[in-house]
C-alpha cells in the first residue's frame, strides 16, 4: 500500500535488460548470376538486372531496398520511414495526402483547400492574412473599414498595412485631460523597451489648432529616445511610430465617428482587424503615466492571435461538446455536460472558457476579481426516487397558539463524481404528497479561473484530468461559480494526442483552508493503492492563495509558500515564486509579465502584482507531477 503524506517507506527498483544474438552459420560462397541457386542466394535470374524479381545481389526485390521496380513501385528510396518522399509501401508522398514529409512540405493536411491553415503543404503566415470586405462598424471588436492619416512622414493607410501580423495602437492627446497628459508625456524607453515589435503606434491630438505642435513635440521626445537605443532596435521600430498632423475634429473617417460617439483615451485595433478597447495605463494608486502600458494590449493581441490559430489547426481532430453558449452566467450557473460515447479514445481534454462583458464593452464587466469555478456534482444514487409520490408531513408555519412543524425527513443516497456513495437527506415538499429530490452536493471543483477587474477574457485550460470522471457516463452535472455577471461561452475539447495513457481514476486527496500557523495539522499521511497495469501515476494540485490577514505580508495571497508531498522516500515541493517573498527578488509585478501567455492586459485593478498561484484575468494552470516511480508495486 502505498501512503502519500509526511510519513514515507522506501523501495528502489531497477530492472537491466541485454538482449544479445549469437553469429549466424557461415555458408559457401555462390557465384552470383550463374542463373543456380546456391548457398545464401534466395533467388538467382542468370542476369544483373535490378529492374526485376532478382537484385543483381542474388536477393529477391522488395519495398525498401533502394531498387526501383517499374512495374510496381513508384519510388524506393532504401528505407522504410514514412515520412519522406517515398512512402513505406514505396508509394511517392505527394501533398495532399495527409502525411508530412519534412523534407519537402511544411505541413500536410490531407485536402486541397487553399483557405486552411495548410495551403499547398505549405503553413499559412500571418502574412498571409489580408484586409477583409464586408460590414464595418465602431463598436468593441466590430470589423474596422480602412483609413489613411497624414503623419509628419506622409500619408499613412491602414489597409496597405493588415497582414495579420501587426496590431494597431491608437493614444490620444486630451490638453484637457490630467490622465490623457500623463500618459502622453511619458519618457517612451519604457514603451520602446518593452513593446513588441509587431505593432503600430498612432499619436492622434484632439486638438484643432495644437495638433501640429502637440505630436512634433512627441516626435522629438522619440526620436531623442531612439537614438539612444541599438542599430538593431532602431531598425526595427522604422516605420511603427507615426505621428498624426490633424487634429481630430478634422479627421473624419471613423476614428472620429467613434470618439464623437464614445470618447476614449486611447483605442486599438487587434491583428484580425477588429476594434478593441484599451484598459486602465497605470497602476492603482499611481497618478505616474504609463504609455509603456500599451505594449501589454500588443502583447495580449499576439497571445490571442496565436491561440486562436492554435485552436483552427485542431479542428480536424478535436471533437467539441458546447456547455454554454452566450448565456448569462453568475453565481450558481448549472448545466448537464453531454459526455462522447466514445470517451474511451480521448487522452487529452481542454476547456475553451469566454467570459464576455455585454457588449463587449468594460464597462459592463464586474469591478472586482473573484474566483470562477466549475464544479462537477453527485448524483442521487437511484434514477427514480422511491419517495417522490410518499405522502408525508408538510413544513407548517406556526399560527396564533399552535407551534410550527418542521418538514419531514428521510436519508438518501448520492454518489460524487468519483463514485463514492454519500448519505444526504430529503425533505417533504409543500403539498405533502412526496418527497423532494436528494439533497445531492456539487462541491468537487475540477476547474478554476480568476475573474478580471472590469474587463472581459477567454482561456483554453488542460483539464485532462477530468478525463477520469467520465469513464462510464452519459452526462456529467456540472456548475459554473461567478460572483460576477458575464456572458458566458464554454467548450469541452476532447482529442487524442497519442500519449500512450489516458486517467482512467482520481481520487481526491488533500483540500485547502485557512493559511495560519495551524494549516498542516490537519493533513494526516493517505494511503491508496494503484492497480499493476496502470501506466502513469499523476498527482495533480490546484493551489492559489487569497485574502487579507492581521499580518502585514498577507502570505494567503503574496508570499511564496511551499507545499510539499512525500511518499516512499520521494518527495516533491510545489510553490509560487512569482508572489515573492523575503527568499525571492520580486519587483512584485510578476503577472503584469504574463498578458503574452494569455493574462488579460489593463485590468482596472491591481491586476500586474504576482500572486501565489494565480493572476487576476487568467485561468489557473493545474500543477502536474509524475509520480510513477514513487509507486510501490509490491502493493
Amino acid at each position: 500500500m502505498n501512503s502519500l503524506g509526511l510519513k514515507a517507506f522506501a523501495l528502489t527498483l531497477t530492472g537491466l535488460f541485454l538482449l544479445a544474438c549469437p553469429p549466424a552459420e557461415t555458408e559457401p560462397v555462390a557465384t552470383c548470376g550463374d542463373g543456380q541457386i546456391q548457398g545464401d542466394e534466395a533467388c538467382d535470374d542468370g542476369n544483373q538486372d535490378t529492374d526485376d524479381r532478382c537484385l543483381n545481389d542474388c536477393t529477391k526485390s522488395r519495398c525498401g531496398d533502394g531498387f526501383r521496380q517499374s512495374a510496381w513501385e513508384e519510388c524506393d528510396d532504401g528505407n522504410r520511414e514514412a515520412e519522406d518522399s517515398c512512402l513505406n509501401d514505396c508509394v511517392a508522398n505527394v501533398c495532399g495526402d495527409g502525411i508530412p514529409n519534412p523534407a519537402a512540405e511544411a505541413c500536410d493536411d490531407g485536402n486541397e483547400d487553399p483557405t486552411d491553415r495548410c495551403a499547398d503543404c505549405e503553413e499559412r503566415q500571418c502574412g498571409d492574412v489580408v484586409f477583409e470586405e464586408g460590414e464595418t462598424g465602431i463598436r468593441p471588436r466590430d470589423r474596422v473599414a480602412d483609413f489613411t492619416v497624414e503623419t509628419l512622414d506622409g500619408p499613412w493607410n491602414y489597409r496597405d498595412h493588415v497582414t495579420g501580423c501587426d496590431s494597431v495602437i491608437i493614444l490620444f492627446y486630451l490638453p484637457n485631460n490630467d490622465y490623457s497628459v500623463a500618459n502622453w508625456q511619458t519618457n517612451p524607453r519604457r514603451l520602446l523597451d518593452r513593446g513588441p515589435q509587431n505593432a503600430h503606434y498612432l499619436f492622434i491630438s484632439t486638438d484643432r489648432r495644437g495638433a501640429q505642435t502637440h505630436v512634433e513635440n512627441q516626435w522629438r521626445r522619440f526620436a531623442s529616445t531612439l537614438n539612444r537605443l541599438s542599430e538593431a532596435d532602431q531598425a526595427a521600430w522604422k516605420g511603427r511610430l507615426h505621428f498624426v498632423t490633424t487634429g481630430l475634429p478634422d479627421l473624419g473617417g471613423w476614428i472620429a465617428e467613434k470618439m464623437a460617439a464614445e470618447p476614449a483615451h486611447a483605442l486599438a485595433i487587434d491583428r484580425r482587424q477588429r476594434l478593441r478597447e484599451i484598459g486602465l495605463l497605470r497602476t492603482v494608486g499611481s497618478e505616474e503615466g504609463r504609455m509603456d502600458f500599451l505594449s501589454h494590449e500588443a502583447e495580449y493581441f499576439n497571445y490571442e492571435f496565436n491561440r486562436d490559430e492554435a485552436l483552427k489547426s485542431e479542428d480536424d481532430v478535436v471533437d467539441t461538446v458546447v456547455a454554454l453558449r452566450d448565456e448569462t452566467a453568475q453565481r450558481n450557473h448549472a448545466f448537464n455536460l453531454q459526455i462522447p460515447a466514445n470517451i474511451a479514445d480521448y487522452d487529452h481534454l481542454e476547456i475553451d472558457l469566454g467570459l464576455w462583458c455585454t457588449d463587449h464593452r468594460d464597462d459592463n464587466c464586474g469591478e472586482w476579481d473573484y474566483i470562477a469555478h466549475l464544479n462537477a456534482c453527485d448524483v442521487p444514487e437511484n434514477e427514480t426516487d422511491p419517495r417522490r409520490n410518499q405522502s408525508c408531513q408538510q413544513a407548517i408555519p406556526a399560527s396564533e397558539g399552535v407551534e410550527a412543524i418542521a418538514a419531514e425527513t428521510a436519508t438518501c443516497n448520492c454518489v460524487d463524481p468519483f463514485g463514492i456513495v454519500q448519505e444526504r437527506s430529503q425533505s417533504c415538499n409543500e403539498s405533502g404528497t412526496g418527497f423532494s429530490p436528494c439533497n445531492c452536493g456539487c462541491g468537487t471543483q475540477v476547474a478554476r479561473w480568476i475573474t478580471t477587474y472590469h474587463r472581459e477574457g477567454r482561456w483554453v485550460t488542460n483539464t485532462t484530468h477530468l478525463l477520469a470522471l467520465m469513464q462510464n457516463r452519459r452526462e456529467l452535472p456540472m456548475r459554473l461559480n461567478s460572483a460576477n455577471s458575464y456572458r458566458a461561452e464554454m467548450d469541452f475539447r476532447f482529442s487524442n494526442k497519442g500519449k500512450g495513457a489516458r486517467p482512467v481514476a482520481l481520487k481526491p486527496l488533500f483540500s485547502g483552508g485557512g493559511y495560519n500557523a495551524t494549516y498542516n495539522d490537519k493533513y494526516e499521511p493517505i494511503p491508496f493503492a494503484v492497480d499493476a497495469d496502470h501506466r502513469r501515476v499523476e498527482l495533480t494540485a490546484l493551489i492559489t492563495g487569497h485574502g487579507h490577514t492581521a499580518e502585514r505580508e498577507n502570505c494567503a495571497e503574496f508570499c511564496n509558500h511551499e507545499h510539499k508531498y512525500s511518499m516512499n522516500g520521494y518527495d516533491v515541493t510545489e510553490d509560487h515564486p512569482m508572489a515573492g517573498n523575503s527568499s525571492v527578488n520580486s519587483d512584485r509585478e510578476g503577472c503584469r509579465k504574463t498578458t503574452g501567455e494569455g493574462t488579460v492586459a489593463n485590468q482596472f485593478g491591481s491586476w500586474p502584482y504576482g500572486r501565489a498561484g494565480w493572476c487576476a484575468g487568467q485561468d489557473v494552470k493545474l500543477w502536474i507531477y509524475d509520480i510513477s516511480h514513487w509507486i510501490n508495486p509490491t502493493g
